[in-house]
């Protein structure tokens, strides 16, 4: 990774902690200062810490505190994730998309005499907002952030789902309750970053496991129980291979408790990854898969040269940036996807 040198350390106007500048912090920030009638204008380098930059960010995403409020278009009960007594005018999802209203007509002239922010938030709270995001569901009212979905309860951040309650960020499942982060699975309970496993609970970053019960980075593996790092592995309890007759036998003698106890002691055990790094080169920090030159990025994948980054998916030349998906040149950004060129956005397409 090539070295960044440091040119500042300013303190954040709002924690107080010391932050540095470094010569290509300084770099992005010309390449992506806007240009208005042939004049760039440069934008500074920042008065927060990074930390304080991102919950700035990240106060404007209410993603899974749902509510129960009226519909200002019709007066009628919805779920939103605006609760009833903030000041924003909310549609429900179906007449936000309607023609009963022209977001035109929200339009108003810049009035140089008072401050951007004033006018700004002025117009935030006069033009309607959608009260959840999703499209393509069917019995899925209260959920968010939900696309082509069916029979979900509570599920926040998913894609082409049946039957999943209470789970986050979740793609191409059936019967999954109590997830985080799992792809192409079904009849998953309580699993967390595992993709194509089956009929399992317990797992932790497992792939193609199935019949399975409190696993941690396993691949391959069915009918197993209380392992940690086994590859291909069948008939295992407790890292101990078992003939399936005996594997029977013994899963016959164990509660849910036992599984955990044992689990907790085989884990113990084991050495550990300290960082959950794969296929990358000169990137920090964690949970990051096929990306290069990245610093300070966490659960992304396919990033490349970006800075202050969390749940990334094909991203390049980017800073300071929250959920987002192929987007590239972006600074002060949250919920995106197919972005270029852009600052202090805010769900944007």
């Amino acid at each position: 990774m090539q070295q960044e040198k440091i040119i500042e350390t300013k303190t954040c106007r709002h924690c107080g902690i010391s932050f540095d500048i470094t010569d290509k912090d300084l770099e992005f920030y010309e390449k992506v200062s806007p240009v208005f009638g042939g004049v760039k204008y440069t934008i500074p380098s920042p008065t927060l810490c990074p930390d304080c930059r991102q919950q700035r960010r990240l106060s404007f995403r209410n993603e899974r505190k749902l509510y129960k409020r009226k519909c200002d278009l019709t007066g009628k009960d919805i779920i939103s994730i605006y609760a009833p007594d903030k000041q924003y005018k909310v549609y429900e999802q179906s007449e936000w998309w309607s023609d009963k209203w022209d977001p035109m007509d929200y339009w108003r002239d810049f009035d140089f005499s008072r401050g951007f922010f004033e006018q700004y938030g002025e117009l935030m709270k006069d033009v309607p907002r959608l009260s959840l995001w999703g499209f393509g569901n069917e019995n899925c009212e209260y959920t968010n952030l939900l696309a082509n979905s069916h029979n979900c309860y509570y599920t926040i951040s998913g894609v082409d789902l049946d039957d999943v309650h209470h789970s986050f960020w979740i793609a191409r499942c059936k019967d999954i309750v109590n997830s985080t982060r799992c792809f192409d699975s079904s009849g998953l309970y309580n699993c967390i970053d595992c993709h194509d496993c089956h009929a399992s609970r317990g797992l932790f970053r497992c792939s193609d496991c199935s019949d399975s019960a409190y696993l941690h980075d396993c691949i391959g593996c069915t009918h197993c129980i209380a392992c940690v790092w086994l590859r291909n592995a069948s008939y295992y309890i407790g890292n101990k291979k078992y003939d399936p007759q005996d594997y029977a036998k013994k899963l016959a003698t164990l509660s849910d408790k036992d599984m955990k106890e044992l689990y907790e002691e085989v884990y113990s055990n084991k050495a550990v990854p300290c960082l959950w790094i794969y296929n990358c080169d000169s990137c920090v920090w964690d949970q990051l898969v096929n990306s290069q030159g990245s610093i300070k990025c966490f659960d992304s994948d396919a990033i490349e040269k970006c800075k202050y980054l969390t749940f990334g998916l094909i991203m390049n030349n980017c800073m300071d940036v929250d959920y987002d998906s192929e987007t590239r040149y972006a600074l002060e950004e949250i919920v995106g996807y197919q972005l270029y060129q852009v600052i202090w956005v805010n769900y944007c397409s």
